[in-house]
């Protein structure tokens, strides 16, 4: 997030000139004054009045300047009425907002009517604002056009407040780069709170104007070229900032300029929507509903884009020509979203929530109210009694003429005060607090980030993640949701080499939705080389819910500000050292790299772009996906997890990360691995269930990270604990820092008999264990037949290709044969036919020449199906000895003994044993089909959209489940679900998620090919918020 922790300051002199003498001069500071955040901008202050009087949007002149404030005549007369109604905007979220990509209408939309570039436009609206810009750098958006992924303006008309202005009125042109040219008119004093005004800003071959109630007030010159630009259109304010507060009416953006005699020639009447040079027209008077999505503010142009009317605009019956009346509102906030709603116990607290509408109402507080607080004028005050900490709700009321409402708003009660201490060891500073954040907690702008190597501080803000599913994530940044229990205090180091340690506790009791857990914090940081690049923190995460928790992420999210110019910032993530990483490019004003490196398990989830990853749906998506690195320079945010834990009631995990400097990439990576190796020597073990047990053999499983070092694995096993048996895994030695799944397979085991075994690693830092894990062999030969086929209703059929039977045997020295036999309508079931060639369909000679038990693949052409009715179908399988010459012995006998099994009986000793599958012809179900976006509904458009499934199949098992999903239209795409036991899953992807809403259903396949499918659902969607002032994607 862009910030001033690094600032400079540039002088503009501002000449004042009357009848062309030198009247008056002002030096302005750019930081307060300048347009869009560009890099390099033209501005004109105009005191008052305007510039060529009286050629009222004629040539410009600059010899004269009024500076008599109150210049311009009172609004003209209106005759006929401007429409029906306009659009009130709270001051808190509201606002007007589409993107390029995204319209409400895709059919019919036009976005290109409203990307005007070039050198003609013009902006016109009716405002009634209830409240004017007052606070120092306030700006409060009328119409706005922008880039979507940094604040590059192309067109603006705003409102400003500063000291050395005053109120203003600012026009904005800007082309793309960062290069603005802006003209204010400043020290606005007729524009009064609930009145009405009419505003207009043109733009023709070098002159930009601006107009109040139909009359030029400013003008200046420039040879800006306006920028189309990609961050869709906003009116009443963008996603973050200050807002419009009040009425705003008759919006039109033209692509010409319109003089002075064409703006006043219809302010006073509505459009018809089809006048020449007219790209978009807003009349403002009702809320529309339009391709099934409400409330819609309608473009009245053959355009057709429609804005979202978003979090609270809506539509009233006032016109420019009526008294301005608004029903009171009051705005609920929460305490894991602000922090003057959290206080602590014995600390002062003050308190007043915003509220809107006109007349201007009046506020109290409805009891209760926590004890030791009063309430006075709608401010709710005092210093909390001791025994009141956690969570309580403050309602307040709000009246005026046209009515009373209440909010309530969401207070939380700490044990104890935001606090936190620096690790300075001469090289690296990092701030730790009581409450989940690191850096800096800047929206109570404490703390000093991360400092490295005598450059400003890097690191804006960055907060911990504890996330657990999709709609159950706990921090973040901006997110309060950790409660402290302590303060932040010194501890005496437990990591060798390391002199200085911090330990603070908190739990997430403030999350919306908690997932019950406690976090032992402690930081580490050293004052001798190599270690003096980084800092550790140590997160010990407990289990309080009263339930097991599975499926966890743990990770830090970060928000870095590298160098002058935030937007500057590239990112990426290095797989090899398990780093999220950020650097200035392009001549640096700071060469060092800055990042986060995971020391414990294995890396889930990686993301780094503008979003500021809010909701918790986000969050769990970026813990759990490792994301494409950033595609270009930008103000950056992001967040390195690890996982998934699964945590016991009662019980818990640790889990560390280093925040990581280095003078240059290879440096960073170097200090990363030191970070990794000095906190965990050893590797991460796990010893998995073994597979393919027969009654001889096994193979042995487990998972290893070896953190970044080279590390040899074996298995060790036995009939006891003692094991005394070692096998090299076969994939030794691993290394790097993910999972790596390791096994072996041992033989010559006994019948029948439990063994013992564990995954044992060795590396320089020591020799690690994993957990004891035991299996039983077998106890009879294993007789298989695979690659079968199940077709119709109450077949089984064995095709023209080559199926495998396995199986082991004990046999005696010499040449064998072995055979399968079929045969149906014989008189007698079990009964070996006298003639067997005639029923031969293939076999297989096996010579051995010694003792023991032998495997045998026996390879047969099978061309015929069994008819499940018919108990007088048998299978036999055969072996002839002595070369070929001796008898043939039966070891299995398979007769269809029921509707849906073939089974083998014991023939001489041997036990039964079913080898074939059920017949399948029961389609798989599909329920509780959802999609979701963090808990949102309707759904944000831009998603991704989460689309979650039970699927359940009764006989063969799945085969795969695909998700369908139409971007609108006849066609739909497919995509491969995935997904464990019955739970399935699958993302439809950002830039495929429409605001016409997402038609979605899930097929499932059977291996035996049952297909069923879900209902069509259909999922709407409303705007989306980005980071970077953004409100549909495509915009900001």
């Amino acid at each position: 997030m862009l910030h001033n922790l690094n600032t400079f300051k540039i002088v503009v002199t501002v000449i004042i000139v009357l009848t062309g003498q030198v009247m008056a001069q002002y030096d302005i500071p750019a930081s307060v004054v300048g347009g869009g955040g560009g890099t390099a901008s033209s501005t004109s202050y105009i005191l008052s009045g305007t510039v060529g009087q009286p050629a009222v949007g004629g040539p410009v002149s600059s010899t004269s300047y009024n500076h008599e404030p109150g210049f311009w005549p009172a609004a003209q007369a209106l005759a006929g009425g401007i429409g029906t109604g306009s659009v009130a905007f709270n001051g808190f979220d509201a606002r007007l907002s589409i993107g390029d990509e995204y319209p409400i209408d895709p059919d019919n939309a036009k976005p290109s009517a409203y990307q005007i570039s070039g050198n003609a436009i013009t902006l016109e609206a009716w405002i009634a604002p209830t409240h004017l810009p007052g606070v120092e750098g306030e700006i409060v958006t009328i119409i706005e056009r922008r880039n979507i992924y940094a604040p590059r303006v192309s067109y603006a008309l705003r409102l400003i407040y500063a000291a050395e202005m005053d109120l203003a009125l600012e026009f904005i042109i800007g082309d793309g780069d960062g290069s603005v040219s802006t003209l204010r008119k400043i020290w606005i004093t007729t524009m009064i709170p609930g009145e009405w005004t009419h505003l207009a800003a043109t733009y023709d071959s070098g002159v930009m104007r601006l107009f109040m109630d139909g009359v030029q007030i400013a003008a200046q010159t420039s040879s800006a070229t306006i920028w189309a630009g990609d961050g869709g259109l906003h009116i009443g304010g963008l996603r973050g900032g200050w807002r419009f507060q009040g009425l705003i009416d008759e919006v039109r953006i033209w692509n010409v300029a319109r003089t002075a005699a064409d703006i006043q020639a219809d302010m006073n009447t509505t459009l018809d929507g089809n006048e020449v040079g007219l790209a978009s027209y807003w009349p403002l008077d009702e809320a529309a509903t339009i391709n099934s999505i409400y409330p819609v503010a309608e473009d009245k142009t053959a355009n057709n884009n429609h804005l979202y009317m978003v979090a609270g605009a809506i539509a009233l019956a006032v016109t420019p020509t009526d008294e301005v009346l608004i029903p009171p509102a009051v705005h609920s906030a929460s305490a894991n979203e602000t922090p003057k709603l959290i206080t602590h116990v014995n600390g002062y607290f003050e308190f007043s929530p915003k509220v809107a509408g006109w007349p201007v109402p009046t506020l109290a507080a409805v009891a209760p109210i926590p004890a030791g607080l009063g309430s006075a004028g709608g401010v709710v005050s005092g210093t909390v009694a001791t025994g009141y900490e956690g969570p309580h709700n403050l309602t307040f009321e709000a009246t005026n003429t046209e009515g009373t409402v209440q909010g309530t708003s969401n207070m939380w009660v700490d044990q104890f005060a935001p606090h936190f201490i620096n690790h300075d060891n001469g090289n690296v500073t990092l701030s730790v607090f009581n409450n989940g954040v690191v850096g800096r907690d800047y929206q109570r702008w404490l703390g000093d980030g991360f400092i490295f190597g005598g450059y400003g501080s890097t690191l804006f803000q960055g907060n911990l993640v504890i996330a657990g599913a999709a709609d159950r994530v706990s921090g973040g940044l901006s997110r309060y949701e950790f409660a402290n229990r302590s303060n932040v205090v010194d501890a005496t180091p437990d990591l060798p080499g390391f002199d200085q340690a911090t330990v603070a506790t908190f739990d997430d009791a403030l999350a919306p939705t908690p997932l019950g857990v406690s976090v032992e914090q402690r930081a580490y940081s050293a004052s001798t080389d190599p270690d003096r690049d980084y800092v550790i923190l140590v997160y010990t995460i407990n289990n309080n819910s009263g339930a097991a928790i599975d499926n966890l992420h743990i990770g830090l999210a970060t928000d870095w500000d590298v160098g002058y110019d935030a937007f500057n910032n590239r990112g990426a993530y290095d797989a090899t050292t398990g780093l999220s990483y950020v650097y200035e490019p392009d001549s640096p004003s700071n060469p060092n790299y800055y990042g986060v490196a995971a020391l414990t398990g294995a890396v889930s989830g990686f993301e780094m772009s503008t979003s500021s990853l809010n909701t918790d749906a986000e969050l769990y998506a970026a813990a759990t996906n490792i994301g494409s690195n950033p595609p270009a320079p930008n103000d950056l945010s992001g967040l390195l997890a690890t996982g998934p834990y699964s945590i016991p009631n009662g019980g818990n995990i640790k889990v560390a990360f280093a925040v990581v400097a280095g003078s240059d990439l290879t440096d960073l990576q170097a200090n990363a691995a030191r970070a990794r190796q000095v906190f965990n020597p050893q590797v991460m073990v796990r010893t998995l269930p073994p597979t393919n047990i027969t009654y001889a053999s096994a193979t042995l499983n487990g998972l290893v990270n070896p953190n970044g070092i080279q590390t040899a694995v074996s298995f060790e096993w036995g009939p006891t604990m003692a094991y005394g048996e070692i096998s090299v895994a076969e994939q030794s030695p691993v290394a790097g820092t993910a999972d790596v799944a390791v096994s072996v397979p041992i033989t010559s085991l006994t019948a029948g008999a439990t063994y013992h075994y564990r995954v044992v690693t060795t590396n320089a830092g020591g020799t690690s264990y994993g957990e004891d894990c035991t299996f039983t062999t077998t106890s009879e030969e294993n007789i298989t037949i695979d690659n079968q086929v199940v077709t119709g209703d109450g077949e089984v059929s064995f095709p023209n290709t080559s199926v495998v039977l396995d199986f082991s045997f004990s046999g005696t020295p010499g040449e064998n044969i072995f055979e399968v036999v079929h045969f149906s309508n014989t008189s007698s079931v079990g009964v070996i036919p006298d003639t067997l060639a005639q029923f031969s369909t293939g076999y297989w000679e096996v010579n051995h020449t010694g003792p023991g038990i032998f495997t045998v693949s026996l390879i047969f052409d099978l061309g015929f199906s069994l008819d499940i009715g018919s108990v007088l179908e048998e299978f036999w399988l055969l072996r002839r000895g002595s070369g070929g010459g001796g008898d043939w012995t039966p070891l299995r006998q398979a007769a269809v003994l029921g509707a849906n099994t073939i089974t083998f009986t014991g023939i001489g000793g041997f036990s039964q044993f079913i080898i074939t599958k059920s017949i399948d012809t029961k389609a798989p179900s599909i329920t509780n089909l959802n999609a979701q976006q963090g808990g949102q509904w309707p759904l944000d458009v831009g998603g991704p959209i989460l689309v979650t499934a039970t699927v359940e199949d009764p006989g063969s098992g799945l085969q795969n489940v695909n998700l369908h999903y139409s971007r609108g239209g006849p066609s739909f795409i497919e995509i491969t679900m995935s997904g464990y036991d019955t739970n399935w899953y699958g993302e439809i992807p950002s830039n495929d998620v429409t605001v016409s809403g997402v038609v979605y259903f899930v097929e499932a396949v059977d291996l035996a090919d049952n297909i069923a499918y879900s209902d069509t659902n259909y999922a709407p969607v409303r705007f989306y918020e980005y980071t970077l002032n953004t409100d549909i994607p495509g915009s900001v």
